[in-house]
């Protein structure tokens, strides 16, 4: 009995920690860099206190050396894939974001540092390929952090109207040439949105009421690492006080964005605002980074002052309404329409990926459920079974009394 309960708890616990572990690891790899039923991620041995590794490659290379590194390609999907093989450099979107540049775009940095052995692929529904490829930094790189991915493309889906949806999925990889490394970034243009002030024709095509209190700026990533950019905006009028926070991403050797922030207030005509600003610049990208790159505070000198009145805010509504009527953009909805048809494109394209995913999950919850019912039933039957002790002369006394 003693032993098949111990079968039971240690089965128990073994297929519980299974499933637990496969499931965390289907959902790192698949959530990190999928799609269209494709993975691609290092195919190396990384440090377990660096997860990011399972994804990216982070590496270190002297200007003028070359690293060999493998690339690990998996066709999760039903049906069989014919990919090409890129590697392009990293830009930044927007708002800061990640994301690289497009076949026709010419690469200058790490997409053209990498040389792949194949660059057409044909992978059969659940096959995986390993792909070596050789990171070559030139001798006249300059210190410091550059990004771009290594992708695989698939077929361009036509989604109708002249409208083509491409399907890439990449791993990123982040290269550190080591020398003077510096953090900086610069802050231009800091002012509420008025008429009359830089960027107000480009915040009348916003959709927003026309009262709402607007902030814009200009933020350059001026150093050559990665940065992580924390702002807290100060607006006070009389005795109120709002702060605004938020943090922004930037990539080094990148145009700078502009930004408008809606603080969320209403104007008020007849109040005196003053905006100012405070925050910290760190490291975003923390592998492969000397201890001696610290963060960096920064802060407005004196604060910006407006005189707020009726009329301003009399031109600021009448500014939005002629910006809708004249704008034939801002009067169709195009774009919606667009963006309808990739989504759908895209979630045909996905459907088996979907499938699979979904029986896998199913099969490792299973394993969890199975090992929870096995440590129940083996508690169970540890509580209810009850074990009598006696002493020699009873037990010499049950022997007496028992009829033979």
């Amino acid at each position: 009995m003693q032993n098949f309960k111990n079968l039971i708890k240690f089965t128990s616990l073994g297929l519980l920690l299974i499933g637990l572990f496969l499931l965390g690891q289907n959902y790192i790899i698949t959530k990190a860099q999928s799609a269209g039923g494709l993975s691609i991620a290092p195919n190396t041995q990384s440090d377990v206190n660096q997860l990011a590794t399972k994804a990216w490659f982070i590496e270190t290379i002297e200007a003028g050396k070359s690293v060999q590194r493998e690339a690990k390609i998996k066709n999760n999907s039903l049906e069989k894939k014919e990919v090409n093989l890129v590697a392009k450099d990293a830009i930044q979107t927007l708002d800061g974001g990640f994301s690289y540049k497009e076949n026709l775009e010419l690469d200058n940095e790490v997409g053209s540092w990498i040389k792949t052995e194949s660059r057409n692929l044909i992978l059969e529904a659940g096959e995986t390929k390993i792909v070596k490829f050789e990171i070559f930094v030139p001798a006249e790189t300059k210190p410091g952090e550059y990004a771009g991915v290594i992708a695989v493309d698939l077929k361009p889906i036509d989604a109708g109207n002249g409208i083509s949806v491409e399907n890439r999925v990449g791993a990123r990889i982040y290269i550190t040439v080591p020398g003077a490394l510096n953090i900086s970034t610069n802050i231009e243009n800091l002012d509420f949105v008025l008429p009359g002030k830089t960027n107000y024709k480009d915040f009348l095509k916003i959709p927003t009421e026309y009262d709402n209190i607007f902030v814009a700026f200009k933020l350059t990533n001026t150093g050559n690492i990665f940065t992580k950019n924390y702002l807290n905006l100060t607006i006070k009028n009389g005795e109120k006080e709002t702060q605004k926070t938020i943090d922004i991403d930037l990539m080094p050797r990148q145009p700078g964005i502009i930004q408008y922030i809606n603080i969320g207030k209403k104007w008020q005509a007849g109040e005196t605002y003053t905006l100012s600003y405070s925050g910290q610049v760190r490291p975003n990208i923390n592998f492969n980074k000397p201890e001696e790159i610290a963060s960096k505070t920064i802060s407005s000198q004196e604060p910006i002052s407006v005189n707020f009145t009726s009329q301003i805010l009399n031109q600021i509504k009448t500014d939005k309404q002629e910006a809708f009527k004249t704008d034939p953009e801002l009067q169709k909805n195009s774009l919606y329409e667009v963006k309808e048809k990739t989504s759908e494109a895209k979630k045909e394209n996905s459907s088996n990926q979907n499938f699979i995913q979904i029986v896998i999950i199913a099969v490792l919850v299973t394993l969890i459920i199975v090992g929870l019912l096995g440590i129940i039933t083996y508690l169970v039957i540890k509580k209810n079974q009850k074990i009598k002790k006696v002493s020699p002369a009873e037990y010499q006394e049950d022997l007496v009394n028992k009829d033979y």
